[in-house]
């Protein structure tokens, strides 16, 4: 006799057919339960069950916009239909739930508690297996789904232009999809800890130091109550992430670990594009090594000149300083004392053959950078002044469209081969003494020492690559503050000297830094490369004639039409444009985002002749929908500006008063700063973000690493022999400071007067930098901040005494 049966025997039917009941919402509860799990699996890692398929195989849309409207509005639909079967099933569960208590309780009343407790434990028993079971179906067709997802979504967001992999090594595809996106996508804060909490109060903190202490108070109390309220949202991950967002982190971990395990390549930009390009290492460093060997224009040095160059500067800068011809304010500008060689590294350039490096010096904190800015400074006074100079390609279009261009005359371009390193410095003392009247009105320096001032920049071009130095012999160093001044000042001599010199009929001559486009008689067009050419053996030119009345200049393209004898003007982009631009799923303000959609936009219409537009402005859509830009954000724009453009309105700008015309950059997290920067607008100081949490993690630093002991502006710590921590802030070299620690013993610091009272020893090699900053006041800060977070610290508490005691709930 079955177990039901005997049952019915005892004591009835209604009991019998009640545990049946209470026995089928055990399968229930597990298959509901399992559904709901699977349902928001899916949700979670942005897949939908194949019963959310929408046969819609029949539609098609031509144009790229329309596509991915199409496609946003399916995924859109999918969407609210599976948050639609999620609550269903989770209403189902509740009611199963509240109907088998109902029915248990009946039979506790109707059957002795040994067999109401046997039952029970058979059945969650069997409810055990069955949710077991069905779990692992789900599992798998979890699985399943995940990976169609990944095959057909690949395509999609792996976008091929914007990465180029000339490596030995296969990128597998997540890989690629991350660096695709560049350095500069910035990832979205999920971690209370990842919040920019220093940052945040020494800018701050910096920027309201003119106020009175009860509106710093006022101030600093909301800003640490909506810094504790985002931190508890983040805390209790109370705050939403888009699923790309998700996307992107769940891939990051593998990409990092497969760019650590790969030494053998490298990740970088390539020069003139905005790509991601990886390469094999040697490669690079071959190349750059190849491009060093150049001896006409490097020659490699003994030893680091840094110290030596670093005295000559301040050398000068005393002297100039003794004749009075400078400040004692800007004398203490131009002196330095915590100066770094300049560091060279290269920029592929993958639109040649070979692929040969673009060679880039970064001159910050190097001995002459001071120097070199305050003389660029004074030449860009004298620059960009004569009829030649174009400004941009705008004020380029505006000039365009008012010119007649003859039959007999043709369009050219000339380009300088490698303008920055082929200027020679005798040719540059040359011009700076013969257009010395133009400069005196905007220097205090005599004639002689500003040339010697600029000779002595450009003749200690130096740098460090890896572990050698080498010296340029001649021309500007790509990244120094004089370099583009320079080569503005040497383009507009030439200019000068052979157009107006020469007999050559010339209709128009237009230049952009070393882009030259100029119309002359079609006999003619031969002579103009010689003429240019021949004014000095280091400077040559590169010729480009129009071919079938089109040439390319800047981002136009200029068809003649013989008809009107106008030139005719489309936007155009280069074979090495990629298209990338800042992506809208990246963590960055709106209005910046919506920025990038006005620039694009403005380009398509200004630069572009009517007819043309449209054609342009479905460029425009395509490529910033690739970027995943909203089809509704593009199209607003598109109509604003055009309609803009046509009525020539004029934008009222607001008048700022001293209090408002206050401004402070802070890093962008979502949520959080658009609450800070409306607090900070209550009390006049404007708020500008900046992105942070960057993909640029992911690719290679070319630069040669500085030594820890040679940096400069930092918070430092320097531990005890027991265990406690000593911790400062310098603008010096960190190696001075540590010295002067190892040696004042007689100081009055908390270091020395710890030494005195316990005689342990600081571990000096063991010295660790904490945090940077170039502001001083905001490094200052940084210093109270580390002294308040750090338990072990033995400084004095005076060390933080200006730090508001109201931001503790948010440091400690």
């Amino acid at each position: 006799m079955t177990f039901y049966n005997d049952i019915l025997i005892r004591f009835g039917h209604q009991v019998s057919t009640t545990l049946k009941g209470i026995s089928k919402s055990y399968t229930q509860l597990a298959t509901q339960r399992n559904r709901r799990i699977f349902l928001l699996r899916c949700k979670h890692l942005g897949v939908y069950p194949t019963f959310l398929g929408l046969n819609v195989n029949h539609m098609n849309f031509a144009g790229t916009c329309l596509e991915n409207r199409f496609n946003d509005i399916i995924l859109k639909t999918k969407l609210s239909l599976l948050n639609l079967s999620i609550t269903q099933a989770t209403k189902n569960i509740n009611t199963i739930n509240k109907n088998q208590q109902d029915q248990i309780n009946i039979i506790k009343r109707s059957l002795p508690n040994d067999i109401v407790n046997q039952f029970l434990y058979l059945e969650n028993k069997k409810y055990e297996k069955l949710y077991n079971k069905i779990k692992r179906k789900h599992i798998n067709k979890l699985t399943k789904l995940t990976t169609k997802n990944n095959k057909t979504n690949n395509s999609h967001k792996l976008n091929l232009d914007w990465i180029d992999n000339i490596s030995d090594t296969i990128i597998p595809s997540d890989v690629a999809e991350i660096l695709s996106y560049g350095p500069n996508f910035s990832l979205e804060i999920t971690n209370e800890y990842e919040l920019p909490v220093i940052e945040y109060i020494s800018s701050i903190e910096t920027v309201i130091n003119n106020k009175s202490d009860d509106e710093k108070n006022i101030i600093r109390s909301e800003i640490t109550n909506v810094i504790t309220n985002h931190k508890t949202k983040l805390k209790h991950k109370n705050i939403k992430t888009n699923n790309f967002q998700k996307n992107i982190k769940q891939k990051l971990g593998y990409a990092k670990k497969f760019i650590k395990d790969n030494p053998q390549i490298i990740v970088l930009k390539p020069d003139k594009s905005n790509k991601t390009v990886v390469m094999n290492k040697i490669d690079y460093n071959n190349k750059i090594e190849n491009l060093l060997n150049d001896t006409n224009t490097y020659k490699k040095l003994k030893s680091d000149p840094t110290n030596i160059f670093e005295k000559k500067n301040n050398a000068f800068v005393k002297k100039i300083l003794n004749n009075k011809e400078i400040s004692t304010i800007d004398a203490k500008k131009l002196t330095i004392h915590n100066s770094i060689p300049p560091k060279i590294y290269g920029l592929p350039k993958i639109h040649k053959n070979d692929i040969p490096l673009r060679p880039i010096v970064s001159c910050i904190q190097s001995p002459f950078y001071n120097l070199s800015k305050y003389l660029s400074n004074c030449l860009s006074n004298i620059t960009r002044k004569n009829e030649y100079y174009i400004k941009d390609s705008f004020s380029f279009k505006d000039f365009i469209d008012t010119l007649v261009i003859p039959d007999n005359y043709k369009l050219l371009s000339l380009d300088v081969v490698s303008l920055y390193t082929n200027i020679p410095n005798i040719l540059v003392q040359k011009i700076l003494s013969e257009k010395w009247n133009l400069i005196k009105d905007h220097t205090t320096m005599s004639k002689t020492n500003f040339i010697e001032a600029v000779t002595l920049t450009l003749s200690n071009n130096y740098f460090q690559y890896e572990t050698s130095f080498y010296q340029q012999i001649d021309g500007c160093a790509m990244g120094s503050p004089i370099s583009s001044t320079i080569a503005q000042l040497v383009m507009e001599y030439l200019e000068e000297s052979v157009i107006e010199g020469s007999n050559l009929e010339f209709l128009f001559f237009k230049r952009y830094v070393d882009d030259c486009l100029m119309a002359v008689p079609e006999n003619q067009t031969i002579k103009v490369l010689d003429l240019f050419n021949s004014f000095n053996e280091k400077l040559q030119f590169t010729i480009e004639i129009e071919d079938n009345n089109n040439i390319n200049f800047l981002d136009m393209t200029l068809t003649r039409n013989h008809k009107t004898h106008k030139i005719v003007t489309q936007w155009y982009t280069k074979p090495t444009w990629s298209g990338r631009y800042l992506n809208y799923m990246s963590c960055h303000p709106k209005k910046q985002k919506l920025s990038v959609i006005v620039g694009l936009v403005d380009r398509a219409l200004y630069l572009t002749s009517p007819a043309l537009r449209p054609q342009s402005l479905n460029k425009v859509k395509d490529t910033l929908t690739k970027n995943n830009f909203k089809i509704k954000d593009i199209d607003r724009i598109i109509k604003q500006r055009t309609f803009k453009m046509y009525n020539k309105l004029q934008i009222k700008h607001k008048n700022l008063t001293e209090a408002e015309d206050r401004f402070v950059a802070l890093p962008y997290t979502s949520g959080l700063s658009e609450k800070i920067a409306y607090i900070l607008r209550k009390h006049g100081v404007r708020t500008c973000h900046k992105s942070q949490n960057k993909l640029n993690s992911m690719f290679t630093p070319l630069k040669s690493k500085t030594p820890t002991v040679k940096q400069s502006n930092v918070v430092y710590s320097i531990p005890c022999s027991c265990s406690k921590t000593y911790i400062g802030m310098t603008s010096q070299l960190l190696k001075n400071r540590i010295n002067g620690h190892k040696y004042q013993s007689g100081a009055s610091t908390a270091l020395h007067k710890h030494e005195r009272e316990t005689s342990h020893t600081f571990c000096y090699n063991n010295t660790k930098i904490l945090n940077k900053d170039k502001n001083i006041h905001k490094l200052a800060i940084k210093e109270m901040i580390e002294i308040k977070r750090d338990k072990n610290s033995i400084n004095d508490r005076s060390d933080v005494g200006k730090l508001g005691q109201i931001y503790n709930s948010i440091i400690l």
